[in-house]
C-alpha cells in the first residue's frame, strides 16, 4: 500500500519554449523489491516501509518556430532526481536497489514536410546498485525514417524505411 503526492506546473514561455516541473513523494507501507543478496536467487522480497521523493523536469525548444523555418527542429530535455530509501529496519536511510537518483534524457528531432526525418537521442541513468554491483550507463541513438502518408488506407502515416545506429557505453 502506498500514499502518493504530486505537485507540478507547466508553462509556455513563448510559442517555441515550454517548461514543466513536478515534485513527488510516495510513502510505501511495505514495498516489494528485487532481492539483491549475493547468496540469494533473484526473487521479490518485502522491503518494508520506504519513501521515494524527487522532482521531474522537462523543457522543449521548437527551433523551427523560433527561426520560422518549415522543417521541424525540436530539442527536448527531461531530468529526474529521485531518492528511494528504506524508512525502517536495519537498512534505514539506505537507497533501494535498482533506483537511480539521476536520470537524464535528451532528444533532437528533425522532420521535413515531405515526411523524411530523424532523431538523435541521449540517455543517462545514474548510479544504482543491484546484485552487489553499482551500475550506471550512457546510451546514444540515431534513427532515420521516411514516412509516406499515401501508403496506408487506414491511418495517416506509414514508416517504410528505418535506418539506425546504436552506441551503448556501460560503466560498471
Amino acid at each position: 500500500e502506498s500514499v502518493n503526492y504530486e505537485l507540478g506546473t507547466r508553462a509556455t514561455a513563448t510559442r517555441w519554449l515550454r517548461f514543466e516541473a513536478t515534485g513527488f513523494l510516495s510513502n510505501f507501507s511495505n514495498q516489494v523489491i528485487v532481492n539483491t543478496a549475493t547468496d540469494a536467487d533473484t526473487t521479490l522480497t518485502d522491503a518494508g516501509a520506504t519513501n521515494i521523493y524527487g522532482i521531474e523536469t522537462g523543457t522543449t525548444t521548437a527551433f523551427d518556430k523560433a527561426l520560422q523555418v518549415p522543417t521541424v527542429l525540436e530539442l527536448g530535455v527531461r531530468y529526474t532526481f529521485a531518492r528511494a530509501v528504506f524508512r525502517e529496519g536495519p537498512n534505514r536511510g539506505n537507497l533501494l536497489p535498482y533506483a537511480p537518483e539521476h536520470v537524464l534524457n535528451a532528444t533532437f528531432d528533425v522532420e521535413h514536410r515531405s515526411g523524411a526525418g530523424g532523431q538523435l537521442a541521449y540517455s543517462f541513468v545514474g548510479r544504482q546498485f543491484g546484485d552487489a554491483v553499482i551500475h550506471h550507463h550512457h546510451l546514444a541513438e540515431l534513427g532515420i525514417a521516411r514516412q509516406l502518408a499515401h501508403r496506408l488506407a487506414v491511418g495517416d502515416q506509414a514508416v517504410v524505411a528505418a535506418i539506425g545506429r546504436r552506441h551503448r557505453h556501460r560503466d560498471h
